[in-house]
């Protein structure tokens, strides 16, 4: 049965999840926290126990944009 995690940060770091996933994360959702500004969240380097976290903007530039985040996994 999947199991959820989540937490809070800001663009262009490790996010490290709470407990360790015993198997795979399933997927990873994020939703910036900045209002008026148009940015895309992206999670990479994912393991079962974090992820890199970045957000972009239309033209491919990074900002620190603060996110909150949701992995499910088994």
């Amino acid at each position: 049965m999947p199991n959820k995690q989540w937490g809070y940060g800001n663009s262009e770091s490790t996010q490290t999840f709470p407990i360790k996933f015993t198997n795979s994360v399933i997927g990873i959702y994020g939703s910036k926290r900045a209002i008026n500004y148009e940015y895309t969240f992206a999670a990479t380097s994912i393991t079962n126990t974090n992820f890199f976290m970045s957000t972009r903007n239309s033209e491919g530039s990074s900002r620190v944009i603060a996110c909150n985040w949701l992995a499910i996994g088994q």
